[in-house]
């Protein structure tokens, strides 16, 4: 890993997430907190995450990893991998994008981690949050779930 992507991926894991501080929950509503109660969380577990976006926010999966789960992340951003990579070595975590079909797809996003990013043409043309974003295009491998 070369040092520029080091410390990008320090830089958002650390000081714009803050890590190191142990949250109540991580999931945007409060998901985790759901699945926490509801699953009986000293027995180990797996789980799949689709469209992970990130290893900390938003994420339905931390609380269950740091209670000693593990299990498969995908997400069609590669700096979103890198960051499960970096903070979830355990979980075995993937590039591609989930589909009805095993084929190479135009993939559109406008930053290097980006929420917002699609393969829909359909979104790009009535992009709801910024008309003016630019999206950049590049070739992702897409695979069907049962694959894995």
């Amino acid at each position: 890993m070369n040092i520029i992507k080091f410390f990008h991926i320090v830089h958002n894991l650390y000081f714009k997430q803050k890590y190191f501080i142990k949250r109540k929950y991580y999931s945007s509503e409060g998901e985790d907190l759901f699945l926490k109660k509801k699953l009986d969380l000293k027995k180990k577990g797996f789980y799949v995450d689709v469209g992970a976006y990130h290893p900390i926010r938003h994420n339905n999966t931390m609380i269950l990893y740091q209670n000693g789960w593990r299990g498969i992340n995908i997400d069609a951003n590669q700096f979103s991998i890198d960051l499960f990579n970096f903070i979830r070595p355990k979980d075995e975590n993937f590039n591609i994008a989930i589909s009805d079909k095993s084929e190479k797809i135009d993939f559109y996003s406008s930053k290097k981690h980006d929420p917002q990013s699609t393969a829909s043409k359909i979104f790009l043309k009535h992009d709801y949050i910024d008309k003016n974003r630019k999206y950049k295009k590049k070739k992702l491998k897409q695979k069907l779930l049962m694959m894995f």
